[in-house]
């Protein structure tokens, strides 16, 4: 399975530098604790933002992608899935 997020190098360097400070070394004043979950939003605020462009595709390559995977799953999301992991690919074999 892949995973659709990608994270940019430098937000994973500074996630990475946060997982191995001490809890105690984290500011926490800006953030109240949160408790109680049972009635909160999900993905609120993680939304992707997404950019409206033309991508002029071949009618081929729209129909399959119309046509294939789960009914449920917009074609769109197939073809972002697609392009990710081919994105994903390229740079492991650039690396």
């Amino acid at each position: 399975m892949t995973d659709d997020r990608i994270i940019p190098p430098h937000m994973m360097a500074e996630m990475e530098a946060l997982a191995a400070m001490p809890e105690t070394d984290i500011d926490l004043t800006e953030m109240p604790q949160v408790t109680e979950w049972r009635n909160q939003d999900r993905g609120l605020w993680h939304r992707m933002a997404r950019l409206e462009e033309a991508v002029p595709l071949e009618p081929d390559l729209l129909d399959w992608f119309r046509t294939h995977g789960d009914i449920r799953e917009d074609w769109r999301t197939r073809v972002n899935r697609a392009l990710r992991e081919y994105v994903a690919k390229a740079e492991r074999e650039a690396a």
